[in-house]
């Protein structure tokens, strides 16, 4: 972890920390109604950003998809949900039946409105813990180059000072269901 400066020091990444956990938490309770399994999530992991930091979701990002979201409101920023390949296979079969695959646009579309509804609980946790309001952005689906593209967008905020990254990792028992909410706190 990079050296703290006078402005990121432990109050604030306890209170990034802890808006990260109260929205990790409402993704999760929504994943888990989705998909009807117990969803798990870990502490928050918090970090300053700069231009060498590379989120832990990348390495699950390798064969998987990343939606992106851009945070408007009370809380800017960037967030990013990630899923192996597999969980993604899991989530739309759970979703939308096996059959779901036959079509290449409903499994896309499937993804998409899994990352809109987990970001949505996410952004409106936060904003109900900070009496602000919080926008989601359109998502933005990216499936090749994944690790790739995470590490662009945490390094494109890294020029921008004081900037958190944020990393939640969500989990269903049997880890067939693998993920992260990535968070770029402005």
């Amino acid at each position: 972890m990079s050296e703290l400066s006078p402005e990121v020091q432990p109050p604030r990444l306890d209170r990034a920390r802890e808006l990260a956990s109260i929205g990790a938490g409402h993704a999760a309770g929504a994943l888990a109604r989705l998909i009807n399994r117990t969803i798990w999530m870990d502490a928050p992991r918090a970090q300053p950003v700069d231009a060498e930091t590379v989120p832990r979701a990348a390495a699950l990002a390798e064969d998987g998809t990343a939606i992106f979201f851009e945070l408007q409101g009370g809380v800017g920023g960037m967030m990013a949900v990630v899923f192996s390949r597999a969980s993604l296979e899991v989530i739309v079969t759970e979703m939308m039946g096996a059959e779901a695959y036959e079509l290449e646009s409903a499994v896309e579309s499937a993804v998409r409105e899994a990352g809109n509804m987990l970001v949505s609980h996410y952004a409106s946790a936060i904003a109900d813990t900070l009496g602000a309001v919080v926008l989601p952005s359109i998502p933005v689906l990216t499936e090749e180059a994944v690790p790739a593209a995470l590490g662009s967008v945490v390094s494109w905020r890294a020029g921008e000072p004081e900037r958190l990254l944020l990393e939640s990792p969500i989990y269903d028992g049997t880890r067939e269901v693998q993920g992260y909410l990535v968070l770029v706190l402005e």
